[in-house]
């Protein structure tokens, strides 16, 4: 137990903790755009925040559903150079990136910050457009490749961009928005710490379903996939007088999937990805997603450091796992430790429980540990409002170095429940994701595709008929859970099935079968009694069987205690 106590580096970092006063020549961007050509609809700033910088919010997935699955995000970096902390980022404002490229000496000015005060947003339709007819958008015409946005060189002189002699940029999938932003623009009163003397240059792209499917040859599921995700290219290039160690990336977010206050928030190291989902299996509210809620996560997809993602944390509330106040402890939490400096630790609340580790709630629920059982014993917590960190260090980036980390951020959604949603996110979509996004370039063809050459977009899927089998059931974990004596399962039939609830014990032997009968269409309360049961933990199954359909069917655990 290590309550109150810091690193030394943190204790040194305190005793000469105050605000910094620094000149402030540049004003925070007003620069916005939104990138809607996949499933996705996404509001863009260029002052280190996403989606939301005050008024409404838009991570809008699926495009057109009118609910949100992320309120806020936002670019967290933070590193010491010769022992001292830098770092800049922040929650809600104030921010600390401000427009526009360094110069040679790693300054800017109010003229240069003006001058890149913009976000490009290019479209493969706009370039083929252009190629059909001549006609360009200003920002395909204005591309800023002299601020280093990406281009396919066309006229073999690498050093400049000639849209007329066969240039082109360099975009991503369907449509690639485009800014550069640095840290050293102005004060950083958020974090009150010097800044890094940091350039960032961010590329976020989509991919429809017709693009996935048409021009990179993939199956149309893994084409929706990539159709409700977004993917995001951060380049940064340190510009200092010594080297910044000790560096921590993290895409920083505040999800609010749907209905804002019945979120869970975990991990899952083997693929590399945080995620968030429903408390429950309904999302409440005309803002939520209604009964089978998606999960959505960041995937991190590459980067400097040997994992990547290298942390997971979560805040909710006041005490350690409160909000940080300042950059020292967001540096923190950037390294998997708590307000006061002390580490993570592996079962129940995260602090002081067992043995060291970076990532919070790292299994899938409804295992231990996660928010549904953080114990072992079947414990959960209570859904709430969460905020979520992954991170990516440490590294480090010599003056005039530069780096580039990947990430994305996917949704995903299954007619099994929320649970469901969460290991097809972890297990199954953001391992494929990622993997097309570290391999992912610009169309070959940009130079000569036509209008006519567009992918079509994919046909409708054929109309399902009546409503698929897994809506025919609606399971929930028993309750209450932990027990002393019978627990109640809610079972929601909108048609006659035959139900079949077995209960296992530890070992795989059936000990119960409470239920084995045809059950009429009616909201049904399903007794799982354990009077006879030693206590321990037991496994439930749920076989629903509608007329003419397969069994769906469900699981979950039920701890009996005395």
């Amino acid at each position: 137990m290590r309550l109150g106590t810091r690193p030394l580096l943190v204790a040194l970092l305190s005793l000469v903790w105050v605000p910094v006063v620094s000149a402030q020549p540049c004003e925070i961007g007003d620069a916005e755009a939104v990138v809607e050509n996949a499933g996705v609809r996404a509001l863009l700033f260029n002052n280190g925040a996403l989606f939301w910088r005050g008024g409404d919010h838009v991570y809008e997935v699926p495009k057109g559903s009118g609910i949100q699955a992320v309120f806020a995000a936002g670019l967290w970096v933070g590193g010491t150079v010769d022992g001292e902390l830098r770092f800049a980022g922040t929650d809600y404002g104030p921010y600390e990136y401000w427009p526009g490229t360094l110069d040679a000496d790693g300054q800017t000015d109010a003229d240069r910050c003006a001058a890149y005060d913009r976000i490009w947003r290019v479209t493969l339709e706009d370039i083929a457009r252009y190629n059909t007819t001549g006609e360009a958008t200003a920002d395909l015409a204005e591309w800023p490749a002299e601020a280093g946005a990406p281009v396919v060189d066309g006229n073999g002189n690498p050093d400049d961009y000639d849209l007329a002699a066969g240039d082109r940029p360099a975009i991503l999938g369907d449509e690639t928005a485009w800014w550069v932003m640095n840290d050293r623009g102005g004060t950083h009163d958020w974090s009150r710490t010097p800044p890094i003397g940091l350039e960032a240059r961010v590329t976020v792209s989509t991919v429809s379903d017709a693009y996935a499917h048409r021009r990179l040859g993939l199956d149309t599921d893994l084409a929706g996939v990539l159709h409700t995700a977004t993917l995001y290219r951060y380049e940064l290039t340190y510009h200092g007088d010594a080297p910044l160690e000790a560096a921590y990336f993290g895409p920083w977010m505040d999800p609010d999937l749907g209905f804002f206050s019945d979120d869970y928030v975990g991990s899952y190291p083997p693929t590399d990805v945080a995620y968030v989902y429903n408390g429950d299996n309904f999302d409440e509210g005309s803002s939520g997603y209604g009964s089978s809620p998606p999960a959505v996560g960041i995937t991190m997809v590459s980067g400097p450091a040997e994992r990547p993602l290298s942390g997971f944390m979560y805040y909710d509330g006041g005490g350690i796992a409160g909000d940080p106040s300042d950059g020292l402890q967001a540096y923190q939490f950037l390294q998997s430790l708590w307000r006061d400096a002390s580490p993570v630790t592996f079962g129940g609340q995260g602090f002081f429980t067992g043995d060291r580790t970076l990532y919070m709630y790292s299994s899938l629920p409804p295992s231990f540990w996660s928010e549904v059982d953080i114990d072992g014993l079947g414990t959960s917590n209570l859904p709430s409002d969460r905020k979520m960190l992954a991170s990516h260090g440490p590294f480090a980036l010599q003056p005039g170095e530069s780096t580039e980390i990947t990430f994305a951020i996917v949704y995903s959604r299954s007619d099994l429940g929320h649970l469901a949603s969460v290991r097809q996110l972890a297990v199954v979509d953001a391992p494929r994701v990622a993997a097309i996004a570290r391999v992912l370039g610009p169309d070959p063809d940009l130079a000569t595709i036509r209008l006519g050459d567009l992918p079509a977009p994919l046909p409708p899927l054929p109309d399902p008929g009546p409503e698929p089998p897994s809506r025919y059931a609606v399971a929930e974990t028993p309750a209450p859970n932990p027990t002393t004596g019978d627990a109640t399962l809610r079972l929601d039939l909108p048609a006659s099935a035959r139900v079949r609830l077995e209960v296992f014990d530890a070992l795989g032997r059936r000990v119960a079968t409470p239920v084995d009968a045809t059950l009429g269409a009616a909201e049904h309360r399903l007794d799982v009694p354990s009077g006879g049961l030693p206590p321990g933990v037991y496994v439930y199954r749920l076989s629903v069987t509608p007329e003419g359909q397969s069994p769906i069917t469900s699981a979950g655990r039920l701890t009996v205690i005395r």
